[in-house]
């Protein structure tokens, strides 16, 4: 194990051990800010507590955090002021839980509120912010208008720290429309404010970018040494790498908090439909009881009334009717017994049912045995994520029942194929789709199934656009990204439980998934060293993704020739 992950693993098992306390702190804070809010003079000195605490929450406690600078915007609308402040906070929260589209409307609206000569500086920042929620929707037209209107304040303020930010961002737009000229341009000129700052990590970062530019352009004044350019990111990289871990086990730390007290009582005490069933069948099973105890009951009675017929009339005849009736008591009693055992064993297999609709079988397996699922690390696993390219844009011109009957097409035979290929499914977020190999069952060809269900998702997808053509009607383009790394799974949630995965791997694999290309399965080096003997790659070179600077990315054509599985 290299130094780096060494350093990851260390930091990430010390933020574990921290995360119940932490976590206790979090929740303090917050009552801590409603306190102060309470007690605030007046609704200025009330705004500022409450977005200055949705930004000291931001990270450990996000929803709270929401809804603290929520409270804002109602303070500032009621009392007209600092409103510009108030859904500025509001949006950024939005955009720390990924509602890029509601943030856009909450910053057009905090763009109302900052306009004057005093306020401009908080108008440069809001059209930022605006060019981040375009960028993320890849809406990138309105992405590079945003970023200019906030380049040009920033300019007039002479601010050089967010000027060079603002090109960079510009240049990152402009590299995934594949204008490298426009990239370049902007990268240089934020290298040139950033050596102009000394700023050595924005230095290292964009000197890599300039250089991959150049190699997109097949510029003859490229430097010969552009590799080295790249591979000079060394400490600041890892110091990055770092960085990010420690965000993401702290994000870790948030969304497992509480997973070790649920208990299936209290999954099963709400009014859910598992509920209700398991509700039916304590009562089939008192019903069946009450039933035993009378026929217990028949059956003495009919001793009784044998006893005293003998006694009094001792004929064959009366014997002979009480035995008749007994066992129509009897015929009836065991109908009865075995129609509500029937009712209880299909109520029972409902709720197992239930149960296995939300999470994998081993998982409903120790959820109902022991009451608790105890999240588990996997060391070798690959994900895969998928997303539409354009669906924003073609879902505006389709009704709502099209848009979700050609959606869950989609995805229903997407489940299938995963299915096939011993994939998990995890979860889908409006059109992106999510899953896993190796997790919670291991399995040592993880990669090469990953890689056969996205070739063969491609192929599905291949099919449909055929079929829509034909029709004359717009068709979606397919992007699959896949990479290979460990992961921690488990159950999270108390009501509504889900099983989800987290880790570094995870976000490495949506990125996969955001810098490749449409009708292309895009894998990382880490999928590609272990599938590379089986199937046909095209190596893309190294390619810059957000928080990681470039990585080696590979297009997978399909399987080798002559390859037996």
């Amino acid at each position: 194990m290299n130094s780096k992950k060494v350093a990851v693993l260390s930091i990430s098992l010390l933020l574990c051990v921290m995360s119940v306390s932490l976590g206790q702190n979090a929740r303090d804070r917050f009552q801590e800010i409603l306190s102060e809010v309470a007690k605030g003079p007046n609704a200025e000195k009330k705004i500022e507590i409450l977005t200055n605490g949705s930004y000291e929450l931001r990270r450990m406690m996000p929803r709270q955090a929401l809804s603290l600078s929520k409270r804002a915007v109602v303070l500032a609308d009621k009392n007209k002021v600092l409103q510009g402040l108030a859904y500025a906070s509001y949006g950024a929260r939005e955009i720390n839980l990924e509602n890029y589209e509601g943030a856009i409307q909450t910053y057009e609206k905090a763009l109302a509120f900052n306009q004057g000569p005093d306020k401009e500086s908080s108008l440069a920042s809001n059209y930022k912010s605006l060019g981040h929620c375009h960028e993320q929707l890849l809406d990138y037209d309105n992405a590079l208008i945003n970023f200019k209107k906030s380049l040009e304040i920033f300019v007039k303020l002479k601010n050089d720290g967010e000027t060079a930010s603002v090109h960079n961002r510009i240049g990152q737009v402009y590299f995934e429309q594949k204008n490298y000229q426009q990239a370049l341009n902007s990268f240089q000129a934020a290298l040139k404010i950033a050596q102009k700052m000394g700023d050595q990590s924005d230095i290292k970062t964009l000197q890599s970018n300039i250089a991959i530019c150049k190699s997109r352009l097949g510029s003859t004044t490229a430097s010969p040494s552009a590799s080295q350019e790249i591979q000079a990111l060394g400490f600041e990289e890892q110091f990055e790498i770092i960085k990010d871990s420690l965000s993401e086990a702290r994000r870790l730390i948030q969304e497992q908090e509480g997973i070790l007290e649920a208990r299936y009582a209290e999954l099963i005490g709400k009014d859910t439909t598992i509920a209700k069933s398991m509700k039916r069948i304590d009562f089939l099973q008192e019903y069946n009881e009450i039933l035993a105890r009378e026929k217990k009951q028949q059956e003495r009675e009919f001793i009784l009334y044998l006893i005293i017929a003998v006694g009094a009339a001792g004929t064959i005849l009366i014997i002979a009717l009480l035995i008749l009736r007994n066992n129509r008591i009897k015929q009836k009693s065991n109908k009865d017994l075995a129609e509500k055992n029937v009712e209880i064993l299909e109520e029972k297999q409902k709720s197992d049912d239930l149960l296995l609709n939300i999470l994998p079988e081993v998982v409903a397996t120790e959820l109902k045995a022991t009451g608790k699922v105890q999240p588990k690390k996997y060391q070798h696993a690959t994900m895969l994520f998928t997303d539409f390219k354009g669906f924003t844009r073609l879902a505006t011109s389709m009704s709502p029942e099209d848009l979700i009957s050609e959606l869950n097409r989609c995805f229903e035979a997407f489940d299938d194929i995963c299915a096939r290929y011993n994939l998990e499914k995890i979860k889908t977020i409006g059109d992106a789709y999510m899953a896993v190999a190796g997790v919670p069952k291991t399995n040592p060809k993880h990669a090469v199934d990953t890689v056969r269900a996205g070739l063969e998702m491609q192929a599905f997808m291949q099919q449909w656009k055929k079929e829509k053509v034909v029709q004359g009607k717009p068709y979606w383009e397919l992007r699959i990204g896949i990479h290979s790394g460990s992961v921690i799974a488990g159950v999270i949630g108390k009501h509504k439980f889900v099983y989800d995965i987290w880790g570094d791997a995870v976000n490495i694999a949506s990125r996969m998934e955001s810098s490749g290309e449409a009708w292309e399965v895009n894998i990382s080096e880490q999928t590609y060293d272990l599938i590379k003997d089986q199937f046909e790659c095209v190596a893309r070179g190294k390619v810059p993704i957000k928080h990681k600077g470039p990585v080696d990315m590979y297009f997978v054509k399909g399987k080798k020739k002559n390859r037996v599985d």
